[in-house]
């Protein structure tokens, strides 16, 4: 992934400007390849999520790809969230959008507060609204999940973590959370989730951290 990638991020939240001036922010555990030339500029997201502010230029597309999904800059900031399915989800902070597939066929425009899932089959689906103040909202460390299944509320804090953290039980069956993560302290988030969730929390040298259904 490293060979591949231009910018990456461990367990940080990384922020950084484009050679264009683009503003870009990559979420912890992401990566994203940049291609620009004299006429194009394309951005390939190869892991995680991120957030972009675009420079805006007509002579000069801004493109990213991810998956199968293109998403096209028409002066705009944005996010690109892959989902653990392999569905791309796009929002719009400010400005316009056009949400496509690779291969051509159908697109969407999207305007602030907008949102579309790429489906993976190379369908686009438009998704409910957002409040333009909540996009990208892990930018500044706080991360809303909503009614997220707990296995996937354990790994996405874990990618804050700097230490390993493993599930060593079968936790499909338990309710989805709701919850406000603050991601600057992903170990007091995990301490929460597990009190409100029956899971019990084995802390191991190393800042490993075992995860397990507890009684």
């Amino acid at each position: 992934m490293r060979l591949h990638a231009d910018h990456w991020t461990g367990h940080e939240i990384r922020a950084f400007t484009l050679a264009d001036g683009t503003r870009t922010v990559l979420d912890a555990d992401a990566a994203v390849a940049v291609h620009y030339g004299v006429r194009t500029r394309t951005i390939e997201l190869l892991r995680g999520r991120a957030w972009f502010d675009v420079r805006h230029d007509p002579t000069r597309p801004f493109r990213v790809e991810a998956a199968g999904s293109v998403t096209e800059d028409i002066g705009t900031a944005f996010e690109i969230d892959p989902h653990a399915d392999g569905k791309i989800e796009t929002t719009v902070e400010s400005g316009m959008v056009r949400v496509s597939t690779r291969e051509g066929g159908q697109s969407i425009t999207l305007t602030a507060g907008q949102r579309a899932v790429w489906q993976g089959t190379g369908q686009i689906t438009r998704q409910g609204d957002v409040a333009v103040d909540t996009v990208a909202s892990w930018r500044d460390g706080q991360l809303m999940l909503t009614a997220v299944p707990v296995h996937m509320a354990v790994s996405t804090i874990a990618r804050y973590r700097s230490g390993m953290t493993l599930v060593v039980d079968h936790l499909d069956d338990l309710p989805p959370v709701t919850a406000l993560v603050d991601v600057r302290r992903p170990d007091d988030a995990l301490g929460a989730l597990a009190a409100g969730t029956h899971l019990r929390l084995y802390h191991l040298p190393g800042n490993i951290v075992l995860v397990r259904r507890s009684g």
